[in-house]
């Protein structure tokens, strides 16, 4: 399922790196959720929905745009 958007993204040449993808989205969402369900609660830790958005918009598009300026915004 995801393996034809892969190629597609990264090019030819660049196939032996897809076999890391779900190994690497597999603990980028353990560990995340592991540290959020062991942050006390506070008004800085996101809600569980919140929190799903973010895992899954970590995925599928990176932490890229949140690294820009907020001015660039």
């Amino acid at each position: 399922m995801i393996a034809a958007p892969m190629r597609s993204h990264l090019g030819e040449g660049k196939e032996a790196v897809i076999g890391y993808w779900p190994t690497a989205a597999i603990g980028l969402v353990r560990n995340a959720g592991e540290q959020w369900l062991s942050t006390p609660a506070s008004a800085a830790k996101p809600d569980q929905e919140a929190m799903a958005r973010q895992i899954t918009a970590w995925l599928c598009v990176g932490i890229a745009p949140e690294l820009s300026p907020a001015s660039a915004a």
